[in-house]
């Protein structure tokens, strides 16, 4: 998953007559998030206009360019008033003066109160928008589309249908539990899902809003509409789009967790994954020389604690975003990788599940371009790296940018303990792919405390990490268009 919007492409969007869409996709994050603009022969949406400036300037540019084609309606869809899905909405609002806000009517009055709660302003760091013409849904009889509640194993299923195009209409379903506002939109056979698919659990924040009983629910409503009305795309708030099995299985997954706890409201699992990023981030941070290194502690606060630390590491990512480049290339290095981790530090924190989510790997190229970097980074001076790529190349189910950042911690640490070199190693056999890091002799062995941070790292995204005398082995599962 690239961490900037893709090139402009637009594509018919599956199971609509009228609909095209772009996607501007973004690495699994918490404080940014997918946007999409959706383009009719009478409207132009853009659906969760995010937190990123510079994504939604040019949102709003495309949409405002098929303005000055056609006279269309103009409209700024939230699935949730989240400031990751919509604090940039200004950005979009200055190139489409005239577009209407469209969210439930709880969110629009938590964006007009500004409520640091409900908004997660309080946690994020991110200004609330000023929104002036907001449409809210779900508030009674209105000239917000038609109304109606669909009988489901999970009870009824609230929903709108707007009119977008003589033959397409966009649905609105109220999906609370993430959020008490949370809506997917549908648009032919895509679900657009927001956080749905993405937040099993309140966190280890007890996220402000979050309601086990209300998830679950929901979680069951949309099961049975994957079933029953031709869904056939989930496309989701943060990371890449799922088909209908591969959505059905990761909402199946949460609804069994969810139902598999003894109370829905409890938090997450214990901080094991968080506390090993904590200390990957501070370490990170100061090769850096980032004077906010010594705000983040040497543990997990206590639980009452964690707001302010979720706080300050927000604060730090939108610095580490705003900062100049580096004069310095190991600095300015270490300060993108400390911002990556920082990103899965605070959806760790959120109860967020990325594994799902994290995109395709190209293996080889992405392990290949590590090395050729690495071969040209003082730190790795007379450090003998040698590649054995697979043939051919195998896709994996992996972020490619965290796949690298943990196949180069593993190669610096080998580094360091006095190894003279490594040979890395691709290979792909059925449905696994394995990324092999063997160092030269003397073969040093890794630390304990650090192969357990790449253990907990790779769970996190889906895979696995093993450690021996002699090397060591990052475990995927192979991408299915690879198959």
């Amino acid at each position: 998953m690239l961490d900037t919007p893709q090139p402009p492409q637009w594509d018919m969007v599956p199971g609509a007559l009228d609909t095209a869409m772009l996607t501007f996709a973004r690495r699994p994050g918490v404080l940014r998030c997918n946007t999409y603009v959706l383009r009719t022969p009478q409207y132009v949406l853009v659906m969760d206009p995010g937190a990123d400036a510079v994504q939604a300037r040019a949102a709003g540019a495309l949409a405002a360019g098929l303005l000055r084609e056609a006279p269309l309606q103009a409209a700024l869809c939230l699935t949730h008033c989240h400031l990751d899905h919509c604090a940039a909405a200004g950005e979009v609002l200055a190139a489409l003066p005239e577009a209407t806000v469209v969210c439930h009517c709880q969110g629009a009055e938590a964006l007009l109160r500004a409520d640091p709660d409900l908004t997660l302003a309080g946690l994020t760091a991110l200004r609330v928008p000023v929104l002036a013409d907001v449409l809210p849904l779900f508030q009674g009889p209105g000239p917000a589309g038609v109304s109606r509640a669909m009988n489901t194993p999970g009870g009824g299923l609230r929903s709108l249908s707007i009119p977008i195009s003589p033959r397409d209409a966009l649905q609105v379903y109220h999906t609370p539990g993430h959020s008490p506002d949370s809506v997917c939109y549908r648009v032919g056979g895509a679900l657009f899902a927001g956080d749905l698919p993405f937040a099993a659990g309140p966190g280890l924040l007890r996220l402000p809003g979050w309601d086990g009983v209300q998830l679950a629910a929901s979680l069951e409503k949309i099961i049975w509409l994957l079933d029953h009305c031709n869904v056939t795309t989930v496309l989701p708030g943060h990371g890449r789009a799922l088909d209908r099995g591969e959505a059905r299985r990761v909402m199946s997954a949460m609804l069994a967790d969810l139902h598999g706890r003894a109370e829905l409201r409890a938090p997450a699992p214990g901080p094991a994954f968080p506390q090993a990023l904590l200390g990957a981030c501070a370490g990170l941070l100061a090769e850096a020389g980032k004077a906010a290194t010594p705000e983040l502690p040497s543990a997990m606060p206590t639980p009452e604690a964690l707001p302010g630390l979720h706080l300050r590491l927000a604060r730090l990512a939108e610095a580490l975003d705003a900062a100049p480049g580096a004069q310095d290339d190991h600095a300015a290095h270490a300060a993108r990788r400390a911002r990556r981790r920082l990103g899965d530090l605070l959806c760790a924190l959120h109860g967020f599940r990325f594994a799902d989510h994290a995109g395709v790997a190209e293996t080889n190229q992405t392990v290949g371009g590590l090395l050729a970097g690495l071969g040209g980074d003082g730190r790795f001076a007379g450090f003998a790296l040698d590649f054995a790529p697979a043939c051919p190349g195998p896709e994996a189910r992996m972020d490619a940018e965290a796949l690298a950042d943990l196949v180069e911690t593993a190669l610096e640490a080998y580094k360091d303990a006095g190894a003279p070199g490594a040979r890395v190693a691709v290979l792909a056999r059925g449905d696994a792919v394995t990324v092999t890091v063997r160092p030269a002799p003397p073969a040093p062995e890794l630390p304990g405390p650090l192969a357990e941070y790449l253990r907990l790292s790779m769970a996190a995204y889906g895979g696995g990490f093993e450690a021996a005398p002699g090397g060591c082995t990052f475990l995927m599962s192979r991408a299915r268009e690879d198959r």
